[in-house]
């Protein structure tokens, strides 16, 4: 009875997730509204609302939609449904008992240890449905950016050689963008960042929204270095440059330290998956004639 309950909790809250959304997604567009005009310092912060951090780490994803965080509670919630839908069915046709019977049966009792984790099965296939919309908005985030990481040392090589060659950082910024018309993230994002100046948003502020947006460390640290200089009137092509080395040594120490880390990784498959195949097979053979003598001792001197 303690699972249906359980999910009978899920349900409800489910269902009330979806008329919440809605109703906050409502809110927001009403609050991004009325506060439009507003200077940037008078706007109340967002972010700190339940909806404005899941629009926040949506849109950190790649997930822009204005209903993207309703769309994402809507789908946590039919998953979640469906979780708990299948371990009622599984939890009804009592599969965990009879596999954790099973398990019990063997001889040597080496696999009761597996009993209880079966006999909660019904509850991980819940858990693991209900966390798969996140866990696909936490792969796209990583995969968005590893591929700012990666294209940003370019991007500052550029700007950096663009600038010595006398171009500002808008005139250089506007023939990368027109040079490499690419679907990665970044350049997105210095589109966007062009297409804010473009209609009369302070440069401060537009810089200042594409590192939140972007919310990666090298792509703050250049969007600090920007603002000094836009502040201090100082030059950018040596402080392009310095980045660009800065941020391709972080990703060979990154890489170093996966590299070095990867042993022990290997220690968890090597312990479950190699070695007991290989005692079966080398130790297999010999314990198999131990039992054989042991056998025929016992028969002769019984």
């Amino acid at each position: 009875m303690g699972f249906y309950a359980f999910i009978l909790i899920v349900v409800v809250l489910a269902v009330a997730a979806v008329p919440a959304s809605v109703y906050i997604e409502r809110r927001v567009r009403a609050r991004s509204r009325l506060f439009a005009g507003m200077d940037e310092a008078e706007e109340p912060d967002s972010a700190t609302t339940p909806r404005g951090a899941l629009s926040s780490w949506l849109g950190r994803a790649g997930y822009r939609h204005p209903s993207a965080a309703g769309a994402f509670v809507a789908i946590t919630a039919a998953f979640a449904l469906a979780g708990a839908l299948l371990g009622v069915a599984v939890s009804a046709a009592e599969l965990p008992e009879q596999l954790a019977n099973f398990l019990l049966e063997i001889p040597g009792g080496t696999t009761s240890a597996m009993a209880p984790l079966v006999l909660s099965s019904p509850y991980i296939l819940f858990l693991f449905l209900a966390l798969t919309p996140t866990l696909v908005v936490r792969s796209a985030r990583r995969q968005r950016v590893e591929q700012i990481e990666a294209d940003l040392p370019v991007l500052l090589d550029l700007l950096g050689a663009l600038a010595d060659a006398g171009l500002g950082f808008d005139a250089a910024l506007s023939r990368i963008l027109a040079a490499d018309a690419s679907d990665r993230p970044l350049w997105k994002e210095m589109a966007r960042f062009q297409r804010d100046i473009v209609a009369g948003k302070r440069r401060v502020h537009a810089l200042r929204d594409l590192a939140s947006r972007v919310a990666v460390p090298g792509v703050s640290l250049f969007v600090s270095a920007l603002v000094l200089a836009e502040q201090a009137g100082a030059g950018l092509s040596e402080a392009l440059r310095q980045q660009a080395l800065d941020v391709r040594q972080r990703r060979r120490e990154r890489v170093l330290l996966r590299a070095q880390s990867l042993p022990v990784k290997l220690v968890f498959p090597l312990v479950i998956c190699f070695l007991p195949g290989l005692f079966v097979v080398v130790l297999g053979p010999a314990v198999y004639e131990f039992i054989k003598l042991a056998e025929s001792a016992i028969q002769r001197a019984g």
